[in-house]
């Protein structure tokens, strides 16, 4: 048997490289891989938390690019404020994918493995813009092995059927205030 196989009760798949790397998987549960949820993690994820306005087809009219930068940057200050009264942040990912799997993924990853399976625990009780919020542990180690190259120069021809993360990202100097309000 090859030794990556994972088996158990009878299941012999071979482990979901897209769910190890990104977290997520297109197929889902339906993945004819196994998808390995991590029992400990640095990472969790907050899948769908991010609700891109411009992705919001009943939404009448359209934000320009200005608006959306705000409303991204309100929406980063405001997650950030609450994960890092959990526990200290090294990094805060959102997605901006197109497809249902990574569409406004929310990515932390904490300092201690502690600090990420208690913020877990208690994001799962809260809710955020009228919606219940679902946490999990993410098998996520390596952000930039999980980003999009081709994105990041706006090069992606990919679309929706992109597996790899289109991360969001806010503007510099409100990053480098939120990080730097961490160290005490």
């Amino acid at each position: 048997m090859h030794k990556n196989v994972i088996a158990r009760n009878g299941e012999d798949r071979l482990p979901c490289t897209f769910y190890n790397k990104i977290g997520a998987c297109r197929h889902g549960e339906k993945c004819s891989r196994k998808h390995i949820r991590p029992l400990t993690s640095f990472t969790i994820l907050l899948p769908n938390l991010y609700q891109n306005p411009k992705l919001n087809k009943n939404e009448g009219e359209e934000l320009n690019p200005k608006q959306l930068q705000q409303n991204f940057d309100q929406f980063f200050k405001d997650i950030f404020v609450k994960f890092a009264t959990l526990g200290e942040i090294k990094e805060l990912v959102v997605c901006e994918n197109e497809n249902n799997h990574l569409n406004g993924n929310v990515y932390v990853r904490f300092k201690t493995k502690q600090e990420a399976a208690e913020a877990t625990l208690l994001l799962n009780q809260e809710w955020f813009n009228a919606r219940p919020v679902h946490c999990e542990l993410s098998p996520v180690s390596s952000f930039p092995e999980a980003n999009c190259r081709a994105y990041e120069t706006s090069s992606c021809t990919r679309g929706d059927h992109c597996n790899f993360m289109h991360v969001r990202h806010p503007t510099q100097s409100l990053v480098e205030s939120l990080f730097q309000s961490q160290t005490k």
